[in-house]
């Protein structure tokens, strides 16, 4: 069973009423609540839900105006779930900080599979940087478990494209991998991607957009 819910609106009382639910709630597997106002009281409602609730596999929050403190909180209850294995928190202005969040989450949780941080804030502020990227790239390479990452959209982090290509080449698990509009890369970066997809053993499908001759010197076209 879904919940969907997208631009509806609910203020924190809501969210609180819905997650309070899906404590007890034995059947519900997939819940969005997403281009909403979840912020930072909401996030916390979500955050004690997950550390309770072993049902839900798949959770989308994308464009719920989280920032760094609420996504602090639900890396956290990430450690502790065990249950989900999908998870899209694209377009949150959680900036580095919350970058640093997810990138520790990611080294210790062993459920996940399916993780989408793509687009990741509309205003400056919100963005990743180059010390994002590398909070994230310390997490994937320590990550056994994760199969799908997008990061696209964060060509804010131009710069530390090369800790996330450095960190592919480490993890073994990554099959599919999206890299959409993730700006121009500098030399580091090509040579960190070029060495990753000639070595990777288990990457099955690469969506990018970018200079594409460094993808097809990598794969000898």
């Amino acid at each position: 069973k879904k919940l969907l819910m997208q631009m509806t609106s609910t203020k924190d009382d809501g969210i609180k009423v819905i997650c309070e639910a899906l404590k007890r709630n034995k059947s519900l597997t997939s819940l969005t609540i997403s281009h909403d106002r979840v912020k930072d009281n909401g996030a916390k409602c979500i955050a004690e839900m997950l550390k309770v609730n072993n049902t839900l596999t798949l959770l989308d929050l994308q464009c719920s105006r989280i920032k760094h403190n609420g996504m602090m909180i639900i890396c956290e209850a990430l450690k502790e779930n065990k249950t989900i294995t999908e998870m899209n928190l694209s377009n949150n202005p959680i900036g580095d900080k919350g970058a640093k969040y997810i990138g520790e989450m990611l080294a210790v949780n062993n459920n996940l599979t399916n993780l989408k941080i793509s687009y990741m804030g509309q205003e400056e502020k919100g963005r990743f940087s180059s010390e994002g990227a590398h909070f994230i790239a310390e997490g994937l390479k320590l990550n056994q478990t994760l199969t799908h990452f997008d990061f696209s959209g964060n060509y804010k982090v131009e710069n530390g494209l090369k800790f996330i290509f450095s960190a592919l080449k480490e993890n073994k698990s990554l099959t599919h991998v999206e890299l959409l509009s993730s700006g121009l890369f500098d030399e580091e970066a090509q040579e960190h991607l070029e060495g990753w997809i000639k070595t990777t053993k288990t990457l099955q499908s690469l969506r990018f957009s970018g200079d594409h001759s460094v993808i097809g010197e990598a794969l000898k076209i």
